[in-house]
């Protein structure tokens, strides 16, 4: 049986219990600040205009530059390493620690040059300077900006040691009560009406190009709902993401989810989120767990 997400309480007394992400170190996010980004071109078939998209919207460093891995392996010389930082977005495994758990999944990893040999290990590890995780590869401009203002967001709010896992402020989720999520139509089986019982905050049912339409025009007015790692909990949780900033407003537990790593084919026009490719439809039980948390932070718990 399913049951609602349990939030515990911290000694941020205001904050929220949301904490997802690891955070970025602050000693490794202002390196990054002043370096070249090579984009490994290998790890990104989804997309073949994966580069003109990253130079359009990363704001971080010295300019983007596609290579292959051997190219940038011949770059990442002791003398030349520290010029560069590399992003890939190949399969990975997230893996605990004691390797008791592992999980398949779409890793967006950012490597300082110097770091960066190890980036096309299986298991993710810990020497990145930031990263997040999808359930399927990128395929669209939407999910570029996403990935572009998220490291962003993360890099301009890193922490000065301890690479521990961010807190979601509870006014970021309170603001879901003045903005409209909007909710993929192929990834629920719910009509509206069945959600809004469920999900109590304003919300819309509608076609996924207008969402990302939204997310293109970086619109104030709405949050869309999507599927991403949660660091903390080691499991795919639902996400409400802001169309304006790609700020992280909240998560809930997603049980029953189930990723498409290896599937290489989508529709960029009805797909464009990684929560419409996936059969694992959202149910009553994953919008009564949003809408929790969403209260909480409302009500101070």
């Amino acid at each position: 049986m399913k049951t609602l997400l349990s939030l515990t309480f911290s000694i941020f007394l205001f904050g929220s219990a949301n904490a997802q992400f690891f955070s970025a170190l602050t000693e490794r996010a202002e390196k990054a600040k002043d370096r070249i980004l090579l984009i490994e071109e290998g790890d990104f078939e989804c997309s073949d205009d994966i580069a003109s998209l990253v130079k359009k919207y990363w704001t971080i460093g010295k300019g983007v530059e596609l290579k292959t891995t051997d190219e940038i392996t011949a770059m990442l010389t002791p003398e030349n390493a520290f010029k560069y930082m590399v992003l890939t977005g190949d399969e990975k495994m997230e893996a605990k620690h004691n390797g008791s758990s592992a999980a398949e999944v779409i890793g967006m990893v950012l490597y300082l040059g110097e770091n960066a040999m190890i980036r096309n290990n299986l298991n993710i590890d810990r020497k990145f300077v930031f990263k997040v995780s999808f359930p399927s590869c990128v395929i669209s401009e939407a999910e570029v900006l996403f990935i572009c203002q998220h490291f962003e967001n993360y890099l301009n709010n890193s922490v000065p040691n301890n690479q521990k896992k961010s807190i979601i402020p509870a006014e970021k989720t309170q603001s879901i009560q003045s903005l409209t999520l909007l909710i993929p139509n192929n990834a629920t089986e719910l009509d509206i009406a069945a959600i809004k019982k469920a999900y109590k905050y304003p919300c819309k049912l509608v076609a996924p190009s207008e969402i990302e339409k939204n997310i293109l025009a970086k619109s104030a007015d709405f949050a869309y709902l999507n599927i991403l790692w949660s660091d903390k909990r080691f499991a795919w949780e639902s996400v409400i993401i802001s169309c304006e900033n790609s700020e992280v407003l909240t998560t809930a537990k997603n049980d029953y989810f189930k990723a498409s790593v290896n599937k290489r084919k989508w529709d960029k026009a009805t797909q464009p989120l990684a929560i419409c490719r996936t059969k694992s439809k959202l149910a009553a039980y994953e919008f009564k767990s949003l809408n929790k948390t969403v209260f909480n932070a409302i009500e101070g718990k």
